[in-house]
């Protein structure tokens, strides 16, 4: 098993990190996570009087689909989709309804994350033109590329992967971060997944 691709380490995860010009810097901005199987999720927000559209998007999410079953995440860097008031929050649900339909996945199955620029609205077709070029790349060693594509001010790529045993049982945990010194107070800025 390739130990730089610790999200995709986990049996049954494919992901994939491109560009698709959110960064000036042509440098990848959008990763995409998918599990081959519904996963039962739980989430941590930021306490931030601000909380960006993604962040509201998301606890609303995890409102309505309890009983139901998380089974992607896209992330994007670049631009925050802070600030944005409803129109930021109407354009983080077209790209998760957009990636719902990319991956044929039901609705309210993928969460959203954003990390960047704060008060500029989210390039909607820039973000889905790019879930396309994600889509077609999701592989089991797409891991690192996913945990490069979400990089702000960070210098290298935030993953880890550990092998547990639970009740007799061997679990695989695999994550990746991003963020330099962003989650004091209350998770501020910071973005992760495990």
């Amino acid at each position: 098993m390739n130990t730089q691709n610790p999200i995709t380490r986990v049996s049954g995860f494919r992901a994939a990190g491109v560009a698709c010009g959110l960064k000036e810097s042509g440098r990848k901005d959008l990763a995409l996570v998918v599990a081959d199987a519904p996963c039962v999720w739980s989430a941590v927000f930021t306490t931030n009087a601000f909380q960006a559209a993604p962040v509201l998007y998301d606890k609303a999410l995890l409102v309505r689909s309890v009983g139901r079953d998380l089974r992607g995440v896209v992330i994007n860097a670049g631009n925050a989709n802070a600030c944005t008031g409803e129109e930021g929050l109407r354009r983080a649900e077209q790209v998760a309804r957009h990636a719902e339909r990319l991956l044929r996945l039901p609705a309210d199955s993928v969460a959203v994350m954003s990390t960047g620029v704060i008060g500029v609205p989210l390039p909607v077709e820039r973000v889905t033109q790019g879930l396309a070029q994600a889509a077609r790349a999701l592989s089991a060693e797409g891991g690192a590329d996913a945990a490069e594509a979400i990089m702000t001010t960070d210098t290298v790529p935030k993953t880890a992967f550990r092998r547990v045993q639970v009740d007799g049982r061997e679990i695989s945990i695999g994550g990746m971060a991003k963020g330099s010194g962003m989650i004091h107070p209350n998770l501020a800025t910071m973005l992760a997944l495990l």
